[in-house]
């Protein structure tokens, strides 16, 4: 490994940096932020920004599906197989925090939905 690259490392810097700031986290930021958002909402905004050509999505149909599948889960209507081709899904649509809220509820059956 070439010596700059690193003592950049071993200051906690990745090689490629500008002013002290990785470009590429700025660029991608959008895209990691809409990924983590409820149904991934601009997404195709923030891919378009990286120059993808990249069509908006309905996700009107996987809304649908959540709100259907979630009580099934809870009740226990929906099986364990069903619930994990279901739950990737279920993630998409409710981002991070909810879904995390959700598998809670789940697990441990606390909370309140």
């Amino acid at each position: 490994m070439p010596l700059a690259r690193m003592k950049l490392r071993a200051e906690g810097k990745s090689f490629v940096v500008k002013n002290g700031v990785n470009p590429l986290t700025d660029r991608v930021l959008p895209v990691v932020t809409a990924l983590n958002a409820p149904e991934c909402a601009g997404l195709e905004v923030a891919l378009r920004g990286l120059g993808a050509t990249v069509q908006d999505v309905d996700r009107q149909s996987l809304r649908n599906l959540a709100a259907v599948w979630q009580p099934k889960m809870l009740s226990g209507e929906m099986g364990p197989p069903e619930a994990a081709l279901a739950l990737g899904k279920l993630a998409v649509v409710l981002g991070p925090d909810a879904y995390n809220h959700f598998v809670d509820i789940y697990n441990n059956g606390t909370g309140v939905q």
